[in-house]
């Protein structure tokens, strides 16, 4: 059985090493149908938008133009799995909070930065309702890591709380290995693609680029990714250990 949600931590691992192992380099030509789709999108957003060659001209709804290689949209495509599984987190956080009568602005916060004081109980039944409909097993291992994803900004390199619209952004760019202010619209390309809900399209660079072929989100095991790293229960209090971080290292290729 397929979990509801992903163990987030394998996930950004495995696609990290996947992107750093397999994203081509060089000169990039779009698709006229990627460049069709996304355009349209695009300008519906009140953007301008030309593509060329191997770079494109975009100039955002308050003016502000940037260059960008088209390089960066196939960057953005490797992201998109983690980025889709950081929305379904938030949005099972979400739905947990109103259960609680809860204000996420307050209480996502509070989960992080005063753990002590949640009421676990009180979150582990509001799990068990958001999740209804599915087998116990399955429900207890989705409330452990929603519970984690909440209060262990570590397990997933997290960096801004949950109720910020942007809290992705840092996960998205430390994975891709972005550091630069100047290419932090890479995170936006990314938000726009499932926004944009052409996740089909994108799974291969056969299906958006002229010039290239290869898997780019979808890892091995994408449904259900798997690591042999025992999951912290809810029940009691754990430390996180630094073994817990995300790292990617030459021992974790292997």
């Amino acid at each position: 059985m397929l979990p509801i949600l992903k163990d987030l931590n394998v996930l950004i691992r495995k696609s990290t090493i996947h992107y750093r192992e397999n994203c081509p380099q060089g000169d990039v030509i779009l698709s006229e149908d990627f460049q069709k789709k996304h355009g349209e999108y695009l300008r519906g957003r009140d953007y301008m938008v030309d593509f060329y060659g191997y770079t494109s001209v975009i100039t955002t709804s308050v003016g502000n133009t940037m260059y960008v290689p088209n390089q960066w949209f196939v960057v953005a495509s490797y992201a998109l799995g983690v980025f889709t599984e950081l929305m379904a987190y938030k949005d099972a956080l979400l739905k947990v909070c109103r259960y609680m009568g809860q204000r996420p602005k307050l209480y996502i916060p509070k989960m992080r930065d005063e753990t002590a004081s949640i009421n676990r109980r009180f979150f582990i039944e509001a799990c068990e309702d958001v999740f209804s409909g599915n087998d116990p097993e399955t429900v207890r291992e989705a409330t452990n890591r929603l519970w984690r994803f909440a209060t262990d900004y570590s397990w997933w390199s997290g960096n801004k709380t949950i109720d910020r619209a942007d809290f992705y952004l840092s996960v998205c760019l430390n994975m891709l290995g972005l550091v630069a202010v100047s290419q932090s619209y890479v995170g936006d390309i990314v938000s726009d693609y499932y926004n944009e809900k052409i996740a089909p399209m994108l799974a291969d660079l056969s299906g958006f680029t002229e010039n290239l072929s290869g898997k780019t989100y979808e890892i091995e095991d994408y449904r259900d990714p798997k690591e042999s790293v025992p999951e912290i229960e809810v029940e009691r209090q754990t430390d996180v250990n630094e073994g817990d971080e995300i790292v990617i290292s030459v021992k974790s290729r292997e």
